[in-house]
């Protein structure tokens, strides 16, 4: 800016034109209402053109701010160049309704507006000419400010369709010369995503693009800047767009973010939009990452709680089977906070009630040591839930894991669940009886006894459950000789069973009653222990 003669101020400034087209025979300037600019008649200023671009740059020119000052971008034949005043000026628009009125700043953007003889390429952008031109002007942080600033105001004035962002971004990061250059296309990617959010619920960036480039390059960002007003908000919507990509993508290049996250995100509010990937697919991405967050996480103890126990939620949530909360529950057994362990043990039952986990020795076992870890602190009804999934299972190997579970839970003084142990005990045994023979219906018995008082309760009623006594003789005669390996109760209430069966029979002898004395006869072979107890009997059917 600088002053005349008097009190009238000139505001200098420099037009910047996107005009595609042919211009071999033309030359372009500009004209208006003042003497600056040729009063409607002769051009003093001349456009240069950007190399390879369709974008054409005046030099400085001064106008007084004082006016009123309306002008229109003209095409000059060379015939007119050439001093024939009769070739005529090529005006922009229709008549002078279209006229343009002087905004008074540094640079003015403008796009050519069509006439009946000059009308511009429909498959260009009109945009993107403008900010590439300022893109390469920002060398420093006061050249990034006014950068952005720049493409604030031609955001507003030209309502960018952003259709060329993304392709403009891939090209430019893989160049970018600066810090500030980054910092510019990341502002300029959140204007995008604001703009994807007005057009679906979930904004996201397309799947090939290059994510874990834009976080490398944005690490080397080492200094806090002072953006202008609003950019700060955009430079956050890029930062969650990139961890939301990148982390859906496998990667872990978005841990890095939490280094700058102080910088820019003091909320840390891109851990929201970290995606769970297909981790199942990658057994050894759920390691890698508590390998490379831990730091992150240790740093986080004593600087920011909130954001720890944001932290370690979202990796509770990212877990996807019983092997990735043992992981995470050794990697933080130090930490010692209440809601984190809520959330370990409110994951696992959220997994267990799913059904949807594959079940083997190696998971179980997993399983296993979550449920009795006491640094869980596991709540009495909790334990009752989680037995309550395990006899709904559809897995058979989870189904044989409920007695020891059940054994473990009963040992806890449980006393006033008492109902609700019986309930999910029956649950489950007719459960995993569906299908079974009738050797597994009393190995399974023998796998649920239990030396706490409510156990052995429990398990009674199971010995008399329907399931047990609608037996066939003959299917529990047959199973006689292979019932030694069991728990010394079953195998007595399996004797009794038996003679109560052969009992009945005496009364009316038969056949039958000859066949089933080689079945007790074998029952005695199970050991000495229980010779005494059908030696009488014995003795008895055999002078029948």
């Amino acid at each position: 800016m600088s002053k005349n003669k008097g009190t009238n101020i000139n505001i200098t400034s420099v037009f910047h034109v996107h005009l595609p087209l042919n211009m071999d025979s033309c030359k372009l300037t500009v004209l208006g209402n003042c003497e600056a600019l040729g009063s409607w008649k002769k051009p003093k200023i001349w456009f240069r053109q950007i190399q390879n671009s369709a974008l054409w740059v005046s030099d400085p020119v001064q106008i007084p701010a004082n006016l009123n000052v309306e002008y229109k971008y003209c095409l000059v034949s060379s015939g007119f160049l050439s001093g024939i005043l009769s070739s005529p000026l090529n005006f922009e628009g229709e008549g002078s309704g279209t006229n343009r009125r002087m905004e008074f700043r540094g640079n003015i953007y403008d796009v050519w507006n069509d006439s009946k003889t000059f009308k511009k390429s429909t498959t260009s952008n009109d945009n993107y000419a403008f900010i590439d031109f300022i893109y390469k002007t920002i060398k420093s942080s006061e050249n990034l400010n006014n950068g952005i600033m720049e493409y604030q105001y031609i955001l507003n004035k030209h309502k960018n369709e952003f259709k060329g962002i993304i392709s403009f971004v891939n090209q430019r990061l893989l160049t970018s010369e600066t810090k500030e250059q980054v910092l510019f296309l990341c502002v300029f990617l959140g204007y995008y995503m604001d703009h994807q959010s007005g057009l679906t619920h979930k904004p996201c960036l397309p799947n090939n693009f290059p994510s874990a480039i834009a976080i490398k390059k944005f690490k080397t960002i080492d200094y806090y800047h002072s953006l202008p007003s609003n950019a700060n908000s955009m430079l956050m919507k890029a930062i969650r767009a990139l961890v939301q990509h990148n982390s859906k993508c496998g990667s872990l290049d978005w841990i890095t973010i939490f280094a700058l996250a102080p910088k820019f995100d003091e909320s840390y509010s891109f851990i929201d939009s970290i995606e769970i990937y297909a981790y199942k697919n990658q057994p050894d991405y759920f390691i890698n990452l508590l390998k490379e967050i831990k730091p992150c996480i240790n740093n986080l103890k004593n600087s920011n709680p909130k954001v720890l126990n944001k932290t370690l939620n979202m990796l509770i949530k990212m877990s996807y089977d019983e092997e990735c909360l043992v992981r995470l529950q050794e990697c933080f057994k130090d930490y010692e906070d209440n809601n984190f362990k809520y959330e370990l043990r409110k994951k696992l039952l959220e997994l267990l009630k799913g059904q949807k986990l594959y079940w083997n020795n190696e998971s179980i076992s997993s399983l296993h040591r979550l449920l009795k870890d006491p640094d869980l602190e596991w709540q009495h009804r909790e334990y009752l839930n989680v037995l309550k999934t395990i006899a709904e299972s559809n897995q058979n190997i989870m189904l044989e894991y409920f007695p020891e579970i059940f054994k473990f839970i009963s040992g806890l003084n449980l006393w006033k669940h008492k109902s609700e142990l019986e309930r999910q005990s029956v649950k489950w045994f007719i459960n995993i009886c569906k299908e079974s023979s009738t050797f597994d219906i009393f190995r399974y018995l023998s796998m649920m006894h239990s030396t706490s008082t409510h156990g052995r309760e429990i398990l009674k009623k199971l010995l008399n459950h329907n399931i047990v006594m609608s037996l066939s003789d003959d299917t529990i005669f047959s199973v006689a000789s292979e019932i030694g390996d069991f728990h010394e109760d079953i195998i007595t209430h399996f004797i009794s069973l038996i003679k109560d069966r052969v009992g009945v029979l005496v009364e009316v002898p038969d056949e039958r009653l000859c066949r089933e004395k080689n079945t007790v006869r074998k029952i005695i072979l199970l050991g000495k222990r229980y010779v005494r107890k059908v030696i009488c009997w014995e003795t008895h059917m055999s002078g029948i």
